[in-house]
């Protein structure tokens, strides 16, 4: 007995009946692989009494019951009759169910008719893609016919074909392309996600939109966002505009970029602009680690004692920063204005011990909507008998003797970095600061310090600049410099730590910029065929490459994948048979960073 649910297969009852004797399965209906490949059957034996079961699978053997299909009947376009000899003008595609060479498909050309006496047109075998080759400058104002046959590997082969019209546009007839909806301007802020569309950009052509391609035309551009595949609609094509970089509107206010309309002959451009809006996303950073000072038992309730301070490089409320007494150890003494950050006597200090030290925490809030940000800072006061009096020539002293800064590299010579305090307890007058210590690699000090004439509490504040260019990849990470405060008669120093934090200013750079591998058309799927490899200089997210592939032949595309990880490629499907076919695959691999930065190798893959 056969179980087959379908009646697809029949028992053929034997001639020979004896023990042990075979009985053929055959087919009960035509089977067609395409539908289903492979079918299991279970054949039950039985003596009446007893009986036993086998599972048959039949696979379905491929024959040639399927001529290639076009994806389209009719194939057309428009083109300027100043079109370069080799241009690509129109990709015909036609696909074979069938299996092995059954369903390897090559494309020709029908010979030239009357339409196509010119020859200008040829079909690739392999890839069906129309090109030029020859001039068509004659044929200005003329429509070309032809017909394209595709015909797959079988026994007989089968075919199919495709009509193709291709309309030469006279230079006096072909319009420029015409923009739509694209804007000059747009504000988006700054914690916009990579990938988000911005907006739909759209262009036409009264020549009409075959021949229509959007673009991005240089690097600047494509940094700073991606054009989608065009699409058309009518007469119109369009295509989306996404976000390609992370923003950061303390670095950059505006990103500007460029697209291009081409029609083959005419392009024209439309700059846009990106205003760069701000949100809360720095929290407020005191201008010291820690604040420290002395003051008399004997001063006046109002008397100042001296100021914290807070930068917060957003905009408006985001970056507007009030102050707050988050804690003491000896409450109600001491105060801090929300506006100056002032820290004033608040009540009578002469309760409290000769040497005592009351030490405050500052918090720093900024008042941005709907989260603020906040920071915190200690703040010490020695409290000293009444009055407080001082030797001539006592030692300038700084607010905090290890300072820390963090710049950016590639920020210009001059650039603003932080702060630094210092007194003297005999006046404020003379104090002057320098500085001592590492130096740049072009030989200059790495930063300088610029008197700013303000004094608080006796506190002199410095700017500290950047006096050199700093490359993170050329220069160390971290840079200790030595300031030196000095009053004409003493001296006192400080250490100030300058770290550089990286840019993405790298980009990925190849071992090679041409790879080539040969392999055999015999390699099975999933083979290691060649691995390329690139750098990039940059640390973190920004240095993190990934690996992209793409190729103008659909063989390639087809045939090959790449490991985006470790730059392998390898194959994806069976070789067999295209040694004849395909002399040379070209792909073209690109390497991506975590910053959107990319470079490309070219790999050439021979098969035989």
């Amino acid at each position: 007995m056969l179980e087959d649910a379908n009646s697809n297969f029949a028992l053929q009852q034997p001639t020979n009946t004896n023990t042990g004797s075979s009985i053929p399965i055959v087919t009960a209906v035509t089977l067609d692989r395409e539908v289903t490949p492979q079918y299991l059957l279970l054949v039950v034996a039985s003596d009446g009494r007893l009986q036993a079961t086998a599972t048959v699978t039949v696979q379905v053997q491929d024959v040639n019951d399927n001529a290639p299909v076009f994806s389209q009947r009719l194939y057309s376009s428009n083109i300027p009759a100043s079109y370069q000899v080799g241009s690509m003008i129109l990709q015909t595609t036609a696909t074979d169910v069938d299996t092995g060479n059954n369903g390897l498909v090559t494309y020709r050309k029908q010979a030239n008719t009357a339409q196509d006496s010119s020859g200008a047109f040829q079909v690739e075998r392999s890839s069906g893609r129309i090109i030029q080759v020859a001039s068509v400058a004659n044929l200005a104002g003329r429509t070309v016919n032809f017909t394209v046959i595709a015909t797959d590997d079988g026994t007989p082969p089968l075919t199919s074909t495709a009509n193709v019209t291709i309309r030469v546009v006279g230079d006096d007839e072909n319009q420029s392309p015409m923009f739509r909806g694209v804007p000059s301007t747009i504000n988006i802020p700054e914690n916009t996600q990579t990938g988000s569309v911005l907006f739909v950009v759209g262009a036409s052509d009264s020549d009409g939109p075959n021949r229509l391609t959007l673009s991005l035309p240089d690097r600047e551009s494509f940094d700073t966002v991606q054009i989608g595949g065009s699409a058309g609609n009518g007469t119109i094509i369009l295509a989306r505009i996404t976000l390609n970089t992370f923003l950061n509107r303390e670095l950059d206010q505006t990103k500007v970029f460029r697209i291009v309309a081409s029609d083959g002959q005419n392009l024209v451009t439309s700059t846009v602009t990106i205003v760069i809006e701000d949100v809360n996303d720095n929290p407020p950073t005191f201008t010291s680690s820690s604040y420290s000072s002395t003051v008399s038992k004997s001063v006046d309730v109002g008397t100042p004692v001296l100021t914290v301070s807070a930068t917060d490089p957003d905009q408006q409320n985001n970056g507007t920063v009030q102050y707050s007494v988050q804690s003491s150890t000896v409450p109600g003494y001491f105060s801090v204005d929300q506006n100056t950050g002032v820290i004033s006597v608040v009540n009578s200090l002469s309760s409290l011990a000769d040497g005592q030290m009351v030490t405050l925490r500052v918090e720093a809030r900024d008042k941005g909507v709907p989260l603020s940000l906040n920071a915190s800072v200690l703040v010490r006061i020695v409290i000293q008998s009444s009055p407080v009096t001082v030797a001539n020539n006592v030692a300038p002293t700084f607010s905090q003797q290890d300072i820390s800064f963090t710049v950016r590299e590639n920020n210009i010579n001059g650039t603003f970095i932080g702060t630094v305090q210092a007194t003297d307890l005999d006046g404020p007058q003379g104090l002057t600061m320098r500085v001592a210590g590492d130096t740049a690699s072009n030989g200059a000090s790495l930063v300088r310090t610029l008197t700013t004439g303000q004094v608080v509490n006796n506190y002199y504040t410095f700017y500290l600049l950047i006096n050199t260019v700093f490359d993170r990849e050329r220069d160390p990470v971290n840079n200790t410099v030595l300031l030196i405060a000095s009053d004409g008669a003493a001296e006192t120093t400080a250490t100030a730590m300058i770290t550089v934090e990286d840019l993405n200013d790298n980009f990925p750079v190849f071992t090679q910029t041409t790879y080539t591998a040969t392999v055999q058309e015999s390699l099975p799927v999933n083979s290691r065929v060649i691995q390329v490899a690139a750098s990039d200089a940059d640390s973190g997210l920004f240095g993190e490459i990934t690996y992209t592939m793409a190729s103008n032949d659909p063989v390639g595309n087809q045939v090959f994948r790449i490991d985006g990880r470790t730059g392998t490629i390898v194959t994806a499907r069976s070789l067999l048979g295209l040694s004849g076919q395909v002399a040379n695959v070209a792909l073209t691999v690109t390497a991506t960073d975590g910053g959107r930065r990319s470079s490309t190798a070219a790999v050439s893959i021979m098969i035989l």
